[in-house]
C-alpha cells in the first residue's frame, strides 16, 4: 500500500548543460525520490536502492506552479515513474501545463505507470522505463503509447546482470520495434547495498 504526504513546491532542476540520458535542461519533478517496490530507482542520479519508501511526497496544484514559473528552459523533462503515476498523474498534468506553454517536453513513465490522457503533437514526447522487467506490462504500455499517437522510446535501466534476464530483454526489444519505437537504450544504475542485496534474492544468489 502506497501512502502520501501533500507537499506544496514542485521541485525544479535546471542543468547548467544537458546531460544524457534524458539531455534536459530542467526537471520538473512532482512526486518525491526513491519510490516502487523492490529496488527503487532514482533516474535523476541513475543511482537504486532496496530502501524504497511507501510514504510518497505528492506535489499539488503542478498546473498552477507551472504556470506562475517564469523561466522554463527547453528541453523539459517530467520525471513521474513509478505506480504513483498509475494513482495521482501529476506527471500528466504537468506534461497538460508544458503543453499549454508551448514547451518542448518529454515525459518519463515505467512499467508500473500510465501512458498520459493529453493529445499528442510535435513538441511532447515519452520515455518509457523498462523497469520492472515485466514484458506483459510493457507490452500493454507501448502498445498504449503507439496507439495514442505519441513519439517514444524505451529505457531499459541497467539493474539485472544481462545475462540473467537475455531472454526478457530480448522479448522487450522485439516489442518496442513491433510498436513503433523510436529507440531502445540502455542506462548504467548505481546499485547501493540495499538494492545489490535485492537484485541478489531475486536471483537467488548472494551479492
Amino acid at each position: 500500500m502506497i501512502t502520501h504526504q501533500k507537499i506544496s513546491q514542485l521541485r525544479l532542476e535546471r542543468a547548467t548543460h544537458p546531460q544524457a540520458p534524458f539531455w534536459q535542461a530542467t526537471t520538473v519533478a512532482p512526486y518525491g525520490a526513491p519510490r516502487g517496490q523492490g529496488v527503487a530507482i532514482n533516474y535523476l542520479s541513475l543511482s537504486a536502492t532496496g530502501k524504497a519508501k511507501r510514504d510518497v511526497s505528492v506535489t499539488q496544484a503542478v498546473a498552477g506552479q507551472l504556470e506562475r514559473e517564469q523561466r522554463l528552459d527547453d528541453p523539459v523533462l517530467v520525471e513521474s515513474a513509478e505506480v504513483t503515476e498509475t494513482i495521482f498523474r501529476r506527471g500528466e498534468e504537468a506534461m497538460r501545463a508544458l503543453q499549454a506553454r508551448g514547451s518542448l517536453a518529454t515525459q518519463l513513465i515505467s512499467t508500473t505507470g500510465r501512458v498520459p490522457s493529453i493529445e499528442p503533437s510535435d513538441r511532447s514526447s515519452l520515455v518509457i522505463s523498462c523497469w520492472p522487467l515485466l514484458a506483459g506490462d510493457l507490452s500493454r504500455l507501448f502498445q498504449r503509447a503507439a496507439e495514442a499517437g505519441f513519439r517514444w522510446g524505451a529505457l531499459i535501466p541497467a539493474v539485472m546482470p544481462a545475462r540473467a534476464c537475455e531472454e526478457t530483454l530480448r522479448e522487450i526489444a522485439d516489442l518496442a520495434v513491433e510498436n513503433g519505437a523510436s529507440y531502445l537504450a540502455s542506462v548504467p544504475v548505481d546499485l547501493d547495498p540495499s538494492a545489490k542485496h535485492a537484485v541478489a534474492d531475486a536471483l537467488g544468489g548472494s551479492p
